[in-house]
C-alpha cells in the first residue's frame, strides 16, 4: 500500500466549551478509500471539517504530504489539494449547473473545458441539465453535481460527507459506484457514511468512531467481521 498522504494524530476538536472529538488518529494512504463510521453524534463530520480548516483543531497534526496544515484556512487548506463534498451536497441553488462546476475549478486556473467534459462524462445527467438552476434538481441530483463541483478542482484527497444521505437506492448505488471507479483511476478517498455495509464493501481501510474517539480500525474486511460491528452497523 501507498504512503500515507493525509496522517491525522491527536486530534481534538470541539464547539464552545465541549470536546466532540478526542485522540483522534487516522491515516489515508494514497490511492484509496478510507471510511469512517459511526452513530449519528459520533464525530465523524467534526473530523472531516477539522481536516478540511472549517474547524481549528485544539490539539493534534494533521499532516498532509509531509506539511501540518492543522490550523491553517479552509481556502488555503482547499488550495493545497484536499477537497470537501459536504453534507446535504449544499449546491448553489440560485446558480446553473454549468455555473456550479465553475464555481469548483477556483483551485486550479487557466481553461477548465477538459475538466468539465471529464465530470459529465461520469454523470451524463448533470450534461443533460447544464442550464438548469440547481436547487430544482432532484436530491440524487444534486450529490453527482457536489461530487462533479470537488472533482473540478482535481483534488489530491477527496473528503466526503454522508453522499448517501436521503438517496433512493438506485442513487446510492450510482454514488459507490463513482466512488469506486475513483479509486480505481488512483484518487484517494476518506468517506464518512452511515451506511455501513456500503462505506466498508468500498473501504481499503476503516475506522469506526464512538463518541469522539476511534474505537475500531483495520481494513474494510476485518472491520466489518468485527463482531461489535456485525451487531451495531450490520445488523447481524
Amino acid at each position: 500500500m501507498s504512503e500515507p498522504v493525509l496522517s491525522v494524530s491527536g486530534l481534538r476538536l470541539g464547539y464552545g466549551r465541549n470536546d466532540v472529538v478526542s485522540d483522534v488518529a487516522i491515516s489515508v494512504a494514497a490511492g484509496t478509500v478510507v471510511s469512517l463510521i459511526g452513530a449519528n453524534g459520533a464525530g465523524k463530520t467534526t473530523i472531516l471539517r477539522g481536516i478540511s480548516g472549517l474547524l481549528r483543531p485544539r490539539a493534534g497534526s494533521v499532516r498532509f504530504k509531509g506539511r501540518d496544515v492543522a490550523g491553517e484556512a479552509a481556502h488555503v487548506i482547499a488550495r493545497r489539494g484536499i477537497v470537501q463534498v459536504p453534507e446535504g451536497r449544499q449546491v448553489f441553488a440560485n446558480m446553473s449547473v454549468d455555473e456550479n462546476l465553475s464555481m469548483g475549478a477556483y483551485r486550479c486556473p487557466g481553461p477548465i473545458a477538459s475538466r468539465r467534459d471529464a465530470v459529465l462524462a461520469r454523470f451524463p445527467r448533470l450534461a443533460e441539465r447544464l442550464d438548469q438552476q440547481a436547487g430544482l434538481m432532484s436530491g440524487g441530483e444534486q450529490q453527482m453535481l457536489a461530487i462533479g463541483r470537488a472533482l473540478m478542482a482535481e483534488p489530491e484527497i477527496l473528503l466526503m460527507d454522508e453522499p448517501s444521505m436521503g438517496l433512493a437506492p438506485l442513487i446510492v448505488e450510482e454514488i459507490f459506484r463513482v466512488i469506486g471507479q475513483l479509486r480505481e483511476e488512483g484518487r484517494t478517498v476518506l468517506l464518512v457514511e452511515q451506511n455501513a455495509a456500503s462505506a466498508l464493501a468500498i473501504a481499503d481501510r476503516a475506522y469506526v468512531l464512538e463518541s469522539g474517539r476511534v474505537v475500531i480500525e483495520g481494513t474494510g474486511r476485518e472491520v466489518a467481521e468485527n463482531p461489535r460491528v456485525l451487531a451495531a452497523y450490520l445488523g447481524m
